[in-house]
């Protein structure tokens, strides 16, 4: 009986633990983020204290040292300026943000190592200082210009409530824990007054372990972080342009949904795909082009127009001869006009059409691109169903002006102003709204 309570409250104190571990950082995603940063922050602090001790030793009066470190922060800020706005983009956008993380720690790394191999050769104290230097500007820029945005964007796959919770528990709880932590050791192993030459070597030492431990925490940083975006994507409340997708593991991820039995799905993932740019993305949508879903062919025409993948031009042209949907043929000829440098026979005689979304299609497809004569016969075509009594091809004139959005085609637009057709009014007031033309204001 006794042992049955002790196990009940053992189980008890379990089920505490668990909801302030919950109620601290709410994923296990947020936990890794926590370690890393508190990792970071040891290790910046390290770095911090070795150079600043370095300089205080270099320099003995106040105007030298205020003009060394103004210097130095100064060129620090215009590198990190430099690498910000022509580097950072370009590195997350072809390693992805794990990879992206892995920069500044490996960097750091390969300067440390460097510290610690000159401690094993006749390298002055200068030499030392210098490396110190290094490591500290490689710190300040890679990690304001890189590491921060990056790990900011890797609370993205989660839900609103946990990102700001994550946020909130890593920067004013963990980062504040961690930098008393690293105050705590540097007091404790060096004397008060600043590192000595001999000291340096030691913290080259203690820092070459904080960034192996840093890299290791990038493992477990991964591993959760991917959990977590499949979970996201695959629940589909994450927002298109909210996560860079363009990594392996991740586009892997979207592959994965592509395969999906409901159009919602798929095309979430194709637009993940785009606003990620993921590479040879011509090659996705070549193959969502004979998705068994109209939906799916349809949103995949219209990414190949947005695109601009001519590459695929041949599979627009076979799918305008075979496709049996009206609407996503008559996307594939707009995007096919859009792209080719000249109009195929196959949408030219697609102007005498008798279905008028073909046709219409095929009007606003040549006009927009097509050579002079392409656009004198898809002319002669529109004139046609402007000068038309029947009320569809009337509707359909009128929104291909529409569509073309050219301000000089008002004129025969005038015409419907009187129709009859009340249908047909209202369509050639919207129209003309469209259009912008200050011709037509009057008639509105």
């Amino acid at each position: 009986m006794q042992g049955g309570h002790g196990g009940h409250q053992e189980h008890h104190r379990h089920e505490r633990g668990g909801h302030l571990f919950q109620k601290l950082f709410g994923s296990k995603l947020v936990v890794t983020l926590a370690l890393l940063s508190a990792i970071a922050m040891i290790s910046m602090t390290v770095i911090d204290y070795a150079f600043l001790s370095g300089v205080k030793q270099r320099f003995h009066s106040d105007v030298e040292l205020a003009r060394f470190l103004g210097f130095f922060f100064a060129l620090g800020s215009a590198i990190t300026i430099i690498i910000k706005l022509f580097l950072s983009g370009r590195l997350v956008k072809k390693f992805g943000v794990i990879r992206a993380l892995l920069v500044l720690p490996m960097l750091l790394l390969i300067v440390s190592i460097a510290i610690i191999i000159s401690n094993y050769v006749s390298v002055t104290g200068f030499t030392v200082f210098i490396l110190f230097g290094i490591l500290m500007m490689v710190s300040e820029v890679f990690n304001y210009a890189l590491h921060n945005p990056v790990f900011l964007a890797m609370f993205q796959p989660l839900d609103l409530h946990r990102r700001l919770q994550g946020h909130t528990t890593i920067k004013g709880l963990t980062d504040p824990f961690s930098l008393g932590v690293a105050g705590i050791i540097l007091y404790y192993l060096f004397p008060p007054g600043g590192a000595q030459q001999s000291d340096l070597v030691f913290i080259s030492y203690l820092f070459l372990a904080s960034v192996v431990v840093w890299i290791l925490t990038l493992l477990f940083v991964r591993k959760h972080y991917f959990q977590t975006l499949k979970s996201a994507i695959y629940n589909r409340f994450l927002g298109t342009t909210q996560v860079q997708c363009n990594d392996s593991e991740s586009v892997a991820i979207l592959r994965d949904k592509l395969v999906s039995s409901y159009p919602e799905d798929v095309i979430y993932a194709l637009e993940l795909m785009r606003q990620s740019g993921v590479d040879n993305i011509h090659e996705v949508l070549q193959q969502q082009i004979s998705s068994d879903s109209e939906v799916v062919r349809g949103y995949a025409v219209k990414l190949i127009k947005e695109q601009e993948c001519r590459q695929l031009l041949p599979d627009l042209l076979n799918l305008i001869r075979t496709e049996s949907s009206v609407p996503v043929r008559r996307k594939a000829i707009i995007a096919y006009c859009r792209l080719a440098e000249e109009a195929h026979d196959v949408i030219i005689d697609l102007l005498g059409s008798t279905d008028l979304n073909l046709r219409s299609a095929a009007i606003c497809g040549l006009i927009e691109t097509g050579g002079i004569e392409e656009i004198v016969l898809s002319g002669e075509s529109l004139l046609a169903l402007v000068g038309s009594e029947d009320e569809l091809e009337k509707l359909a004139a009128i929104n291909i002006i529409s569509d073309l959005k050219i301000r000089k085609f008002y004129r025969p637009l005038l015409r419907f102003f009187d129709d009859d057709s009340l249908t047909v009014r209202k369509a050639v007031i919207s129209a003309a709204g469209v259009l912008g033309s200050e011709r037509l204001l009057p008639l509105c």
